[in-house]
């Protein structure tokens, strides 16, 4: 891996979680990917109607499992925004927002590239 994906994915991590086997990780990244989207739609929807307990909820979970599975980019991406709602306005989480749904399209992507290298 480059140095500019071990900052979208830490395979270190994912390795140690899923302890190399192929199958788990596979079913760990299909979880996470469609649960993570998921939880960004909530963020968006949240922010939009300014709902902060529920954008601090949903940035808190995605946080987390981000973080569980190495996904470092996009779990500081998150707590950003779950601090950002601590201390400032919405405004700030909003601001926010572009830069989480783009890491977690190059995380998408990084794991589809291990999920293809997977099953050949």
């Amino acid at each position: 891996m480059d140095d500019g994906s071990r900052n979208v994915l830490n395979w270190d991590r994912l390795n140690d979680v899923t302890e190399g086997d192929s199958a788990f990780a596979r079913e760990l990244i299909g979880v996470y990917v469609r649960d993570s989207a998921t939880l960004i739609d909530e963020l968006e929807s949240a922010l939009a109607c300014m709902d902060v307990d529920s954008v601090t909820k949903a940035a808190h979970t995605l946080k987390g499992a981000s973080a569980s599975i190495g996904a470092d980019e996009l779990s500081g991406i998150a707590a950003s925004l779950e601090m950002a709602l601590k201390a400032q306005p919405m405004a700030v989480a909003q601001a926010l927002m572009p830069a989480l749904g783009q890491a977690f399209v190059r995380l998408q992507a990084e794991l589809q590239a291990f999920m293809n290298r997977l099953q050949s």
